[in-house]
């Protein structure tokens, strides 16, 4: 079982908040009432998820098995922004590593940018195309089965990847090790309090998301790995849940939270009731057409090396 006790929480204080997964197959979410943390019971072995995000993960979410061209360039998009957006924080930076790569877009822009950049992407194909069409140092595996040096990165991006793991504070605990002196980890997770407001009604639980962060329970998290956010990001991302974490020494989880766990719980019990569900009725239309511009965008390219190359040059909006 994963070293995730002071997450996990106590079998007494927690409640099932759902049965089944967002396409109706069988999945069970608890809630912890003392510190509002989310998560899938149960929690999968290493065995489990090794398998899943080598061979499953990508078909069964992504429905391919390679990258199409109308996820790199929405992956090209939000890589080039984050550069964009955070150029001041990460001026200093020099060598980056992207825990989750994907299929390489925040690699090739750090590349782009002239920084020294690798990645780690467990699923198998994915980790090839990155390396075959790209041409990216990305590794295929886990953090817990990689050996970097310690103080190797200025910066470590974990973007949508933490909710994933088995054990957050264990993957954060050895990304701290690989910070150089001043180095930072960015991370963002989905945040469960906005889905409960903009998710229709039982389309929120899904396999892969074992944990669902609120903005606290992910500083809990970063706190026990030995991680804190920085002032800078403070002032700017504290009530989302994503930042910029540096190292501190690592901070016990507190006994409860139970403000915190109050306001995630009524916004639970109010997606459940479906009371956020009538305000969404529009969201459909605006994914379709977010689809029909990035499918009419990206078959210009012939390929996709051109697609980031051009997102990066600005050639692309």
């Amino acid at each position: 079982m994963p070293q995730c006790s002071l997450l996990a929480g106590s079998p007494e204080d927690l409640v099932e908040i759902s049965t089944h997964d967002r396409k109706g197959q069988p999945l069970r979410t608890v809630f912890d009432t003392r510190t509002g943390i989310v998560r899938n019971e149960p929690i999968p072995s290493d065995a489990e998820l090794e398998k899943f995000y080598a061979l499953d993960y990508r078909v069964r979410y992504k429905g391919s098995a390679e990258p199409r061209k109308r996820q790199i360039l929405r992956n090209s998009r939000l890589a080039r922004d984050f550069f964009a957006a955070n150029a001041e924080t990460l001026r200093s930076v020099q060598t980056v590593l992207d825990v989750g790569a994907g299929s390489g877009e925040y690699v090739f822009a750090a590349k782009y940018l002239d920084k020294k950049a690798a990645g780690l992407e467990p699923n198998i194909r994915y980790a090839h195309y990155c390396r075959d069409e790209l041409q990216l140092d990305i590794t295929t595996g886990f953090v817990e089965r990689s050996r970097y040096p310690s103080g190797m990165f200025d910066l470590i991006i974990l973007s949508h990847v933490l909710e994933h793991l088995n054990d957050p504070v264990g993957c954060l605990s050895i990304l701290r090790d690989w910070l150089a002196p001043g180095g930072v980890v960015f991370v963002a997770v989905p945040n469960i309090d906005e889905m409960c407001r903009h998710h229709s009604k039982g389309n929120m639980f899904h396999y892969g998301h074992i944990w669902n962060f609120s903005p606290s329970t992910l500083r809990i998290a970063c706190g026990l790995a030995g991680l804190q956010e920085r002032n800078s990001s403070k002032q700017i991302q504290g009530s989302s849940t994503e930042g910029f974490f540096e190292e501190c020494d690592p901070r016990p989880a507190p006994a409860s939270n139970f403000s915190a766990a109050e306001r995630t719980y009524d916004l639970i019990s109010r997606h459940n009731r479906g009371e956020f569900s009538k305000s969404n009725f529009a969201k459909p239309f605006k994914k379709l057409a977010h689809y029909i511009e990035e499918e009419f965008t990206s078959r210009k390219f012939s390929s996709p090396i051109e697609i980031l190359g051009a997102v990066m040059a600005g050639q692309v909006k």
